[in-house]
């Protein structure tokens, strides 16, 4: 046997290996799990929210939370926490660019990471979760709302920077969304495969 033929078959029992070693959690279909898991639990929500309380309404399910934490059901027409309102029809093409973005990603990089395709399964989820949102209602609904605001005092609350303890108004598929960014971030920082 050749010194080339010896080392093509090397290489060839080490890519074996590797390809055995991969777990499921590492697995390219790993992120469509994720991304399932997150739009039932979004869209599930979302329904939860829209049959018990009328829109532009809140409550505190919690009483102890109250000034810090309630539900405030409302429809948002613009991205993420309520940013650039009125731009739906805008919204819904780059949704879609972005959920074939993920997928393409998703299968065409060979990284062998957990927290890679954990990452792009929580874009997905939440993509699709808001996609499905301005297709089935027109907008998206949102209802999570954290105001740390009375922590400091509501005297700051114009304050260039602490005005956003007040945040905005966000759901499950925002929170999956910021979650994935924030993880590919940490993997971008942090696995040598990038």
């Amino acid at each position: 046997m050749t010194e080339s033929q010896t080392s093509a078959l090397e290489q060839g029992i080490e890519g074996e290996e590797t390809a055995q070693t991969v777990s499921f959690f590492q697995n390219k279909h790993f992120a469509l799990l994720i991304g399932l898991v997150v739009l039932l639990i979004d869209q599930a929500t979302k329904l939860w929210i829209e049959g018990r309380m009328a829109l532009n309404t809140a409550v505190s399910p919690i009483d102890a939370l109250a000034p810090y934490f309630e539900f405030a059901h409302i429809a948002n027409r613009g991205m993420a926490f309520g940013l650039f309102q009125s731009s739906s029809l805008f919204f819904l093409g780059t949704a879609l660019v972005m959920i074939a973005g993920i997928l393409y990603f998703n299968y065409q990089t060979p990284i062998i990471s957990t927290p890679f395709r954990l990452a792009m399964g929580l874009l997905l989820g939440g993509a699709i979760g808001n996609l499905i949102d301005r297709i089935r209602i027109g907008h998206v609904t949102d209802f999570i709302h954290v105001n740390l605001l009375p922590l400091i005092g509501t005297e700051y609350a114009n304050h260039f920077l602490l005005r956003y303890l007040n945040w905005f108004v966000f759901n499950i598929a925002d929170l999956a969304v910021v979650t994935g960014v924030i993880i590919l971030l940490y993997v971008s920082l942090t696995e040598e495969e990038l």
